[in-house]
Protein backbone atom coordinates (compact mmCIF):
# COMPACT_ATOMS: atom_id res chain seq x y z
CA UNK A 1 0.00 0.00 0.00
CA UNK A 2 2.79 2.48 0.81
CA UNK A 3 4.34 2.14 -2.67
CA UNK A 4 1.00 3.00 -4.20
CA UNK A 5 0.73 6.11 -2.01
CA UNK A 6 4.27 7.21 -2.90
CA UNK A 7 3.54 6.79 -6.61
CA UNK A 8 0.39 8.91 -6.35
CA UNK A 9 2.28 11.62 -4.49
CA UNK A 10 4.99 11.61 -7.17
CA UNK A 11 2.32 12.12 -9.82
CA UNK A 12 0.92 15.15 -8.00
CA UNK A 13 4.20 17.00 -7.67
CA UNK A 14 4.31 19.70 -10.31
CA UNK A 15 7.22 21.92 -11.21
CA UNK A 16 6.39 25.60 -10.93
CA UNK A 17 6.84 27.48 -14.18
CA UNK A 18 8.46 30.91 -13.66
CA UNK A 19 5.75 32.47 -15.85
CA UNK A 20 2.88 31.31 -13.66
CA UNK A 21 0.97 33.85 -11.63
CA UNK A 22 0.50 33.66 -7.90
CA UNK A 23 -3.10 32.55 -8.45
CA UNK A 24 -1.94 29.69 -10.67
CA UNK A 25 0.72 28.71 -8.12
CA UNK A 26 -1.88 28.69 -5.38
CA UNK A 27 -4.20 26.55 -7.47
CA UNK A 28 -1.35 24.09 -8.18
CA UNK A 29 -0.53 23.87 -4.48
CA UNK A 30 -4.18 23.31 -3.60
CA UNK A 31 -4.43 20.56 -6.21
CA UNK A 32 -1.27 18.93 -4.83
CA UNK A 33 -2.59 18.95 -1.27
CA UNK A 34 -5.98 17.72 -2.47
CA UNK A 35 -4.41 14.81 -4.34
CA UNK A 36 -2.30 13.90 -1.31
CA UNK A 37 -5.30 13.93 1.00
CA UNK A 38 -7.33 11.88 -1.46
CA UNK A 39 -4.55 9.28 -1.59
CA UNK A 40 -4.42 9.18 2.21
CA UNK A 41 -8.20 8.80 2.39
CA UNK A 42 -8.15 5.94 -0.13
CA UNK A 43 -5.38 4.17 1.76
CA UNK A 44 -7.21 4.70 5.05
CA UNK A 45 -10.43 3.33 3.60
CA UNK A 46 -8.62 0.18 2.46
CA UNK A 47 -7.04 -0.16 5.90
CA UNK A 48 -10.45 0.19 7.55
CA UNK A 49 -11.86 -2.58 5.36
CA UNK A 50 -8.97 -4.87 6.28
CA UNK A 51 -9.21 -4.02 9.99
CA UNK A 52 -12.95 -4.62 9.95
CA UNK A 53 -12.36 -8.11 8.54
CA UNK A 54 -9.69 -8.84 11.15
CA UNK A 55 -11.85 -7.50 13.96
CA UNK A 56 -14.77 -9.71 12.90
CA UNK A 57 -12.56 -12.75 12.64
CA UNK A 58 -10.56 -12.19 15.82
CA UNK A 59 -13.19 -10.58 18.07
CA UNK A 60 -10.38 -8.90 19.99
CA UNK A 61 -11.06 -5.50 21.66
CA UNK A 62 -7.70 -4.05 20.51
CA UNK A 63 -8.64 -4.70 16.88
CA UNK A 64 -11.90 -2.80 17.35
CA UNK A 65 -9.99 0.02 19.01
CA UNK A 66 -7.58 0.20 16.05
CA UNK A 67 -10.59 0.15 13.70
CA UNK A 68 -12.20 3.06 15.55
CA UNK A 69 -8.96 5.06 15.45
CA UNK A 70 -8.62 4.41 11.72
CA UNK A 71 -12.17 5.54 11.07
CA UNK A 72 -11.51 8.69 13.08
CA UNK A 73 -8.30 9.42 11.12
CA UNK A 74 -9.99 8.93 7.74
CA UNK A 75 -12.88 11.12 8.87
CA UNK A 76 -10.42 13.88 9.82
CA UNK A 77 -8.73 13.55 6.43
CA UNK A 78 -12.08 14.00 4.70
CA UNK A 79 -12.76 17.10 6.81
CA UNK A 80 -9.41 18.57 5.81
CA UNK A 81 -10.15 17.81 2.16
CA UNK A 82 -13.54 19.52 2.40
CA UNK A 83 -11.94 22.51 4.11
CA UNK A 84 -9.39 22.87 1.32
CA UNK A 85 -12.07 22.61 -1.36
CA UNK A 86 -14.20 25.20 0.46
CA UNK A 87 -11.21 27.56 0.73
CA UNK A 88 -10.45 27.12 -2.97
CA UNK A 89 -14.07 27.86 -3.89
CA UNK A 90 -14.12 30.98 -1.70
CA UNK A 91 -10.85 32.17 -3.22
CA UNK A 92 -12.07 31.67 -6.78
CA UNK A 93 -15.38 33.38 -5.97
CA UNK A 94 -13.59 36.35 -4.41
CA UNK A 95 -11.34 36.80 -7.44
CA UNK A 96 -14.36 36.65 -9.75
CA UNK A 97 -16.21 39.22 -7.64
CA UNK A 98 -13.19 41.50 -7.67
CA UNK A 99 -13.17 41.20 -11.46
CA UNK A 100 -9.74 39.64 -11.45
CA UNK A 101 -8.74 37.26 -14.18
CA UNK A 102 -5.43 35.70 -15.04
CA UNK A 103 -4.60 38.73 -17.18
CA UNK A 104 -5.63 41.35 -14.63
CA UNK A 105 -2.59 43.45 -13.74
CA UNK A 106 -1.70 43.39 -10.08
CA UNK A 107 0.02 46.80 -10.14
CA UNK A 108 -1.76 49.86 -8.84
CA UNK A 109 -0.39 53.24 -9.91
CA UNK A 110 -1.29 56.23 -7.80
CA UNK A 111 -0.98 59.54 -9.59
CA UNK A 112 -0.47 62.86 -7.89
CA UNK A 113 -1.08 66.13 -9.67
CA UNK A 114 0.72 69.16 -8.27
CA UNK A 115 -0.34 72.64 -9.33
CA UNK A 116 -0.91 76.13 -8.01
CA UNK A 117 -4.13 77.67 -6.83
CA UNK A 118 -3.79 80.33 -9.51
CA UNK A 119 -3.73 77.76 -12.30
CA UNK A 120 -6.70 75.87 -10.86
CA UNK A 121 -8.65 79.14 -10.58
CA UNK A 122 -7.85 79.88 -14.24
CA UNK A 123 -9.09 76.42 -15.33
CA UNK A 124 -12.22 76.84 -13.21
CA UNK A 125 -12.96 80.20 -14.82
CA UNK A 126 -12.48 78.77 -18.32
CA UNK A 127 -14.88 75.93 -17.57
CA UNK A 128 -17.39 78.34 -16.08
CA UNK A 129 -17.25 80.67 -19.09
CA UNK A 130 -17.33 77.80 -21.54
CA UNK A 131 -14.11 78.70 -23.29
CA UNK A 132 -12.18 75.92 -24.88
CA UNK A 133 -8.74 77.51 -24.91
Amino acid sequence: MSNELIEKQKETIALVDPDTTKQEELELEIEEVKAGLQAIAETGTKAIEELAGLAKAGQHPRLYEALANSIKAVNETHRELNSILKTKKEFLDSTKQAGMTENTPQTVNNNLYVSSTEFLQMVKDKVKNGSKE
